[in-house]
Parts: structure tokens; sequence; C-alpha cells
């Protein structure tokens, strides 16, 4: 696998009630969220071990986590309908170590009807692929969406500097 440099062009808010994306020592996973100018989004976080399985290996859960939150977003390029995980697939290729910087990737989306599909990869620091994903998504009826003032309340993008490019 060849690994490019890929440009960020947007910085995907984050919702503190989310497990995903909360960043306390103990809790949550940290992920911090970006889209690249070839619409791909990027999930990066440290792995935390308190996340562990195995001694010093993350836990599937936890890799399943990140698949979700990134792929998900990943959904809401370009479009305005919001969309939930019908399935998830993950192959676990190789152990994830604890204490390490990845990159969580979502392809660009895939949109059939309500039906969205989205393939993605995770990168560990030594740019191997240690899992990958594919996720089927589809689009919540307007009865049972977000409003727009809930959607503000738990959304926010953190006074913080942002990467301006990702590797993958």
């Amino acid at each position: 696998m060849q690994v490019t440099e890929h440009k960020i062009k947007k910085t995907i808010p984050l919702d503190m009630n989310c497990f995903a994306t909360h960043n306390e020592p103990s809790e949550g996973v940290g992920l911090r969220m970006y889209v690249t100018e070839d619409n791909y989004t990027v999930g990066l976080c440290r792995t935390k071990k308190c996340h562990q399985g195995y001694e010093n290996t993350i836990h599937g859960g936890i890799i399943s986590t990140y698949f979700d939150e990134v792929l998900w977003y990943a959904t809401t390029i370009d479009q305005e309908d919001l969309a939930m995980t019908v399935e998830l697939t993950v192959k676990y290729l190789r152990a994830l170590s604890t204490e390490e910087e990845i990159r969580i990737i979502a392809k660009p989306m895939v949109k059939s009807g309500r039906h969205i599909y989205v393939d993605g990869y995770i990168l560990n620091e030594k740019d191997e692929v240690v899992a990958e994903a594919s996720g089927h998504f589809i689009i919540v009826r307007d009865d049972h969406e977000i409003n727009e003032s809930e959607l503000h309340e738990v959304m926010y993008v953190p006074d913080m500097e942002h990467p301006k490019s990702v590797l993958f």
C-alpha cells in the first residue's frame, strides 16, 4: 500500500456526549475527524490503555467503534440527510497496540436511494493496515431527524490546533 499526503479541507465538529469523540483520560475514544480535499473522512486518535482487551492490545469492540464513527461521518459529506448504521462488518488483520497514534480512513461514500455504503481501514504508526471495514447506513426519515437547535447544542469545534494534511 502506498501512503500519500491528503490535504484537509474541513474539521468535523465534535459531540462531547459521544463516546467516540469524548476524550477524558479513562473514558471516550478521543477521535478528531477531518475531511480531505479528495473527500476521504479521516479520524485521528491515540489508542488508550483503558481500551485494551488482551494486554497492550486494543479491544475489537473499540476498533468497531472507530469504524462506526468515522464511516458514519463519511455519510454526512455533501448531503443534508441524517443516516444511521444498519450493518458494520470488520475484518481484523493484526493486533493494534495501546498508546499508538492511528488513522481511521473512510473512503468516499456510495449512495443508492436511502442506502449509503462506506468502506474504510485503520493504519497504525508503521503505516500497516490493522483492520478493514464495510458499513451500510440508511437515511433516517424526516420524523426521526435531529432538529437544528439540538444539533447546535451537541456539536462544536474545539479551540485546538488541527493538522493541514494527513498521510494515508
